[in-house]
């Protein structure tokens, strides 16, 4: 009679455990890419969520997984957009872009451990985070997303910008300005590519901020 041979395998059931991210959620990641652009315009526009994102995923009878990166980031300012242009109907590109960017929400600067007590600079986090709620229930639009005033050899002393109100009444706006630190995101050794907290090259950072002076620091916007 022949013995059988004792065989052993293995099972396990995949779970999602939610924890909540107390280090680094609702900051901008380490890995995101710096600006500005190479003509020294405001780069990024916005941020959006993309880290650790939950997510459908392409599997033989279809699941999920968690991400990060660009992939998860442009669907969600697709839809974002989508919802946008549900709102407040057609609208031209350069308007999506200054809705979003007016609207979003700045955030102080945390560099993956440690928040602060200023924020994040314009070349990290653009205008900030996208919030779709206020890009879409705004009446007041501006005619740029962003402002550059270039760099030192090339300075821009003077600029101006509009500001429209597609409300039913007057509104008295007030102007002003927030400081951030000074960011030099190239490195000293003459690099092209933008310094990275992933990799490990900080960007250098100055606490002094620019200071800027307005023509008037108020103006009323009759309606429409």
């Amino acid at each position: 009679m022949r013995q059988a041979s004792a065989s052993t395998f293995t099972s396990w059931t995949q779970i999602l455990e939610e924890q909540r991210n107390t280090d680094s959620g609702g900051f901008v990641s380490t890995y995101s890419s710096w600006g500005p652009t190479y003509e020294v315009h405001v780069k990024p526009q916005v941020t959006a969520p993309g880290g650790m994102i939950l997510s459908t995923y392409p599997l033989d009878l279809g699941g999920h997984a968690v991400l990060s990166g660009t992939s998860m980031v442009c669907p969600y300012v697709a839809g974002s957009i989508a919802l946008l242009l549900q709102a407040r109907g057609k609208l031209d590109p350069a308007t999506i872009t200054n809705l979003l960017s007016a609207n979003a929400k700045a955030n102080v600067f945390q560099d993956g451990k440690t928040a602060f007590p200023f924020f994040a600079p314009v070349a990290q986090q653009g205008g900030g985070l996208i919030i779709v709620y206020n890009a879409a229930h705004t009446q007041t639009i501006l005619s740029v997303s962003g402002i550059s005033f270039n760099n030192t050899e090339h300075l821009v002393k003077s600029t101006n910008f509009s500001v429209k109100n597609t409300g039913s009444k007057a509104v008295t706006y007030h102007i002003t300005h927030l400081p951030g630190p000074t960011v030099y995101t190239l490195p000293a050794d003459g690099s092209t590519t933008p310094s990275t907290f992933e990799t490990g090259d900080t960007p250098e950072m100055i606490i002094q901020a620019a200071a800027l002076k307005f023509s008037s620091n108020t103006t009323t916007v009759p309606a429409g």
